[in-house]
């Protein structure tokens, strides 16, 4: 599996805005707010009119579509005063402060067993304004979260006719599910209940996989298999005698504007259907003749009712790499140029560590859409946004709630994206190297 498709399951903040200025028109100028006391109290003359407004975060879980809050998670405010504010979201998920957003320095949220997410103020600059409701999305992994429970069955056979038992083979379906082993027979589980499509690929790695920037494997047979739906385990055996002709397509593409990924990096290309289902890929890539470009062969096979998205990725060996993805389709046959991101830099700290938690992170050059991702052993538990003008961070400290967190690793990324009001996606994003960061509680 291409390591840089990500899935990011979580606990998300979102801030929802400063309405605090809103109470100086409508109904607070008329009414019972123009008699009584308050007339010299609070609301003619209080926090509102001194520059203090209600910053809110909204603490929810990505994983549920109605976007339901989530309780108890810690969100610690900095202020450029040096003053820490902390509050801890409640039944509805939401967290509120009362200051003035121009001292708004930056934000963390945590609690014991889920992820952190971080924001600058630069990050936040321009969702802080009176009177606006913006949603400033952010992913970190809590854990994995499985999908909700369907009738799954097993399905197996045996693989006939292969050109070489001792070949890999790769299994997946058009429903879900994955094999990919040597041997003469598979097995996957597949939901039940629906009709589905058996795609399966003989092939041979290559053995020293990019390490020469050369990537050479070798595509023996594909087989495509219609299925019925299912409600118990099925056998269904897969021969490659009668393989299907997959479509080919050769050419270039443009590599980043990198040094090290245009001039050591290698690429790969990979083509998934809906649900992983694994409908082609580049048994041949090497770097172009210019110097500035990847050429390619790519085999690929047609399922019916499927919708293949192309992942074109281009690995250093430093751990940088940057990622295009063509929604619905393919690359052309040709050059061409899918406008790769470069990867930020990192000037400081130099080597790959571990740092401290509050070491400086210091890029080369500020870069819109830059986060640095936080990572343990058990997956992704952390994102830090930063602004697009943006060079440096350090890691905030977590709230005093704080218990445990593992160490891990950052890498800045690189988002591009493309959206409109139903839909945003990113379609490039970049990763930077990555180094080592100890834990806050590391002894």
């Amino acid at each position: 599996m291409n390591a840089s498709l990500l899935f990011l399951f979580s606990a998300t903040l979102l801030l929802t805005g400063c309405p605090g200025k809103e109470d100086d028109t409508g109904d607070t100028d008329t009414g019972d707010t123009d008699t009584g006391d308050t007339d010299s109290g609070d609301t003619d003359s209080g926090d509102t009119d001194s520059g203090v407004d209600v910053v809110a975060f909204y603490v929810t879980d990505p994983n549920d579509p109605e976007l339901g809050p989530v309780a108890g998670v810690t969100v610690a405010v900095d202020t450029t005063d040096g003053d820490r504010l902390e509050a801890v979201s409640g039944a509805d998920g939401m967290v509120s402060f009362e200051f003035d957003p121009e001292e708004f320095a930056g934000a963390i949220g945590h609690a014991d067993g889920r992820s952190f997410t971080c924001f600058t103020r630069d990050s936040l600059v321009d969702y802080l304004r009176v009177g606006e409701v913006p949603w400033v999305w952010s992913w970190p992994l809590v854990t994995w979260v499985t999908a909700a429970a369907t009738s799954s069955y097993p399905v197996s056979g045996a693989l006939l006719n292969k050109v070489d038992d001792a070949n890999m083979t790769l299994v997946t379906t058009s429903i879900g599910g994955m094999w990919n082993d040597v041997g003469t027979s598979y097995e996957l589980d597949v939901a039940g209940g629906q009709d589905f499509s058996l795609v399966a690929l003989e092939w041979t790695a290559d053995a020293d996989w990019g390490d020469d920037r050369v990537i050479e494997e070798v595509f023996h047979g594909w087989v495509l298999q219609e299925q019925p739906a299912i409600s118990g385990p099925t056998t269904v055996d897969l021969d490659f005698a009668s393989p299907t002709v997959p479509a080919t397509i050769t050419g270039s593409i443009a590599a980043p504007d990198d040094a090290v990924l245009a001039e050591q990096g290698a690429m790969y290309v990979e083509v998934w259907g809906d649900n992983f289902a694994f409908v082609g890929g580049s048994h041949s890539t090497s770097p172009g003749a210019d110097g500035a470009s990847y050429d390619f062969a790519l085999e690929y096979v047609e399922l019916s009712g499927l919708t293949p998205t192309t992942y074109v990725s281009v690995w250093g060996p430093d751990g940088s790499s940057s990622t295009a993805a063509i929604e619905g389709g393919m690359p052309s046959n040709g050059a061409q140029d899918l406008d790769m991101l470069a990867p930020p830099r990192r000037a400081a700290p130099t080597g790959s560590g571990p740092f401290a938690w509050s070491e400086p992170i210091l890029w080369s050059a500020p870069v819109e859409g830059q986060l640095a991702r936080y990572a343990d052993d058990f997956g992704q538990i952390g994102l830090v946004f930063v602004g697009p003008d943006e060079d440096s961070y350090a890691l905030p400290p977590l709230p005093s709630t704080s218990t445990t967190l593992g160490s891990g690793s950052i890498q800045a990324t690189l988002s591009g994206c493309t959206s409109d009001d139903e839909d945003p996606q990113c379609e490039r994003s970049a990763d930077g190297d990555p180094f080592s960061v100890n834990s806050p509680f590391a002894m």
